[in-house]
């Protein structure tokens, strides 16, 4: 699939992360030395790369329960330079968001314990990852700044993981 291909690009470019510098070095140690042919290779790599990651889009599905969180899934994906739009072609992927909130209350505060379960999909509709977090918002000022504390929290986590993390997608 497509996100396959895109981590086969991603990964190869990480490899020649440093081929600027060996090919300086190599120009040092031999004059003669032509990096024409390296240099258009990686750029030839790096336009495939480009080109699957301009045709890529996302759409987001969620229950009742998981509203509130769509919104942090598109911000990630959009960070990531994905588009996100309805579409029907194969280089399109749906993420279905499904949570389970419970409440609870401790020494005054209020808790929303949150189960919650993604998983994306292609456009055939098959599997491709899936992964669920567990995060707890609490607050003193009652449940529904609880629920937003979740919700903060799953922002915080994207941020610093990586939206790819949290969807147990292995893109780079």
């Amino acid at each position: 699939n497509a996100l396959k291909q895109l981590g086969f690009y991603n990964k190869s470019l990480q490899e020649l992360q440093n081929l600027q510098n060996t090919l300086s070095v190599m120009k040092v140690l031999q004059k003669n030395f032509d990096t024409y042919i390296y240099l258009q290779k990686r750029e030839a790599l790096q336009e495939k790369r480009d080109a699957i990651l301009n045709k890529i889009s996302f759409s987001i599905k969620a229950d009742a329960g998981a509203k509130r969180f769509v919104s942090a899934v598109e911000s990630g994906l959009s960070k990531e330079k994905f588009r996100i739009k309805k579409s029907v072609d194969k280089y399109h992927f749906t993420v279905i968001i499904s949570a389970k909130i419970k409440r609870a209350q401790a020494y005054g505060f209020n808790i929303a314990r949150a189960e919650l379960s993604f998983t994306t999909k292609d456009s055939d509709g098959q599997i491709i990852a899936t992964n669920v977090l567990h995060l707890d918002g609490q607050s003193s000022q009652g449940y529904a700044i609880a629920l937003q504390d979740v919700t903060k929290k799953l922002n915080a986590k994207i941020e610093k993981e990586g939206i790819f993390k949290i969807l147990n997608l292995n893109i780079y």
